[in-house]
């Protein structure tokens, strides 16, 4: 069992202190474990695997004299405080370099005992710092960083590109519409003017055959209306629906470079901090992490972004002919070449 040790101040208060000025203690494994007591190691049994205090030292000694100790200064300082999660009451203290997997006393004893190469975890990890996978895996990472910090650029032009093309669509549409619906209520507007100047000769007769005539006009610009949104909406919605995967690639870029920006401050932290094992641990899936950034990135650099121009319909100022009229917008997917021309 670990513990960590806050120094004390002359008054009894406990001062502000960095991570530097803990002290990082290790228990006595065999009282911990039948007593339920703490008590200071001042011992590690080599064949044991085990932490011991001045008492339990003694006895140990007594009755294993072939084991081999190591007193407070020769045994191992790197101390790993994890719980094995399938026995939460011992500590992870081996590391099987067959499986790649970490081990307590129990899954040593059950899921190990056939491998050849179990070893105590400190020791495992002592060489972790100058090793050639963690100099690989910082090499990756420092690549990948650069890699990520280089498509930010691509990422925003593509971007800028699908929001102006959107915007532009939008406006077209919008203008297009009032433009169709002011054209056909003056339409309306004239046919009225001409039946008014009939109402003179006949006012009774032509009064009741205007309102009717102005419902009928009412219930048709109304569908017309109708027709004019529905055209509006569904263009709405292609324009929106194209680039859908480069838009999915950049939603997934943004979570990726999340998780990326964690892992890589989570593992400086832990060589800062001298965390040998939390550094091994993280070796084999990081290498298997760096390669989702790495898909992603090579995707938006060869992504292809459709550009397009939205043209409106050309319909002949009559009332039949904007009735009949089943399309009022083209949607056109234009060439590299043409795509200056419609940007600038």
């Amino acid at each position: 069992m670990a513990e960590i040790i806050e120094f004390t101040t002359a008054d009894g208060s406990t001062p502000l202190i960095q991570d530097s000025d803990e002290i990082k203690e290790m228990y006595c494994e065999e009282c911990e474990r039948h007593t339920g007591e703490y008590a200071t190691a001042v011992a590690f049994c080599v064949d044991c695997v085990e932490y011991k205090c001045k008492t339990c030292r003694k006895y140990h000694r007594r009755h294993f004299k072939t084991h081999k100790t190591q007193d407070s200064d020769s045994m191992p300082q790197d101390f790993y405080f994890e719980k094995c999660l399938t026995h939460p009451q011992q500590l992870v203290k081996y590391y099987c370099s067959e499986c790649s997997k970490e081990a307590c006393q129990a899954c040593k004893n059950n899921e190990h005992d056939k491998c050849g190469d179990v070893n105590h975890l400190p020791t495992v990890a002592s060489g972790i710092q100058n090793s050639d996978d963690l100099k690989d895996l910082q090499q990756n990472l420092d690549k990948l960083s650069a890699d990520i910090k280089g498509t930010e650029w691509l990422l925003n032009a593509k971007s800028e590109v699908i929001d102006k093309q959107e915007e532009k669509a939008a406006e077209t549409c919008k203008e297009h519409a009032d433009k169709l619906i002011k054209a056909y209520k003056q339409q309306h507007q004239d046919l009225l003017e001409d039946f008014d100047k009939k109402i003179e000769e006949t006012i009774a007769k032509l009064k009741k055959e205007r309102l009717k005539l102005v419902q009928q006009l009412s219930e048709k610009e109304r569908k017309f209306k109708n027709k004019i949104a529905k055209a509006e909406t569904d263009m709405k919605k292609e324009v929106v629906s194209t680039n859908t995967e480069f838009k999915v690639l950049r939603s997934e870029h943004l979570n990726l470079v999340g998780n990326f920006r964690v892992l890589t401050a989570e593992l400086e932290q832990d060589q800062k901090s001298g965390q040998n094992c939390k550094i091994l641990m993280k070796l084999n899936f990081t290498k298997e992490l760096c390669e989702d950034p790495r898909r992603n990135i090579k995707q938006i650099q060869q992504a292809y972004i459709q550009t397009y121009k939205l043209k409106t319909s050309e319909i002949k100022p009559t009332e039949q002919s904007q009735e009949s009229a089943t399309r009022f917008y083209t949607f056109k997917e234009i060439s590299a070449l043409e795509r200056r021309v419609v940007f600038i």
